[in-house]
């Protein structure tokens, strides 16, 4: 009877025990939730305004206008190319993930490259204007500021 009794106290406890660190976690979670609403609600300074508004936006600019230049060469307009060209800085860091085949021949090598590649730009073709009205939102919060 007696092994039953702290069978039973030691489930309880065990079960108590993972409930504090779950409750633990949650408050962590919390204090880092603070702490992003904290640097939100904190005054933007100019070298904020500059690193998410004007160097993005800048860049865009001298990308679309090397890659303006790239498709004049050929004499037509193709706008399937234009966006992946124009995608490819911006999605290639957003896939977080690489598609390399491991035991496969040079050429299926090559064909994942490519896709990974492919994948990259179109995901960064959505993300333009994502960035552009980002860069927006936080002039606009900037200027409110002051």
């Amino acid at each position: 009877m007696e092994n039953q009794i702290d069978s039973t106290h030691e489930k309880t406890l065990s079960r108590y025990l993972m409930y504090a660190e779950k409750t633990n976690k949650l408050i962590m979670d919390s204090k880092r939730w603070q702490k992003k609403v904290e640097r939100r609600n904190t005054k933007m300074t100019i070298e904020d305004l500059i690193k998410k508004t004007f160097l993005p936006l800048g860049f865009m600019v001298f990308w679309f206008w090397m890659i303006e230049t790239i498709m004049k060469v050929s004499g037509q307009t193709d706008w399937f190319w234009r966006s992946e060209l124009a995608g490819l800085p911006f999605g290639i860091h957003k896939m977080r993930l690489i598609l390399i085949p491991k035991g496969m021949d040079t050429t299926a090598t090559l064909g994942m490259t490519a896709l990974s590649v492919i994948i990259g730009a179109l995901i960064g073709s959505i993300m333009i204007p994502v960035y552009v009205i980002r860069a927006i939102y936080v002039l606009i919060r900037y200027i409110v500021q002051k």
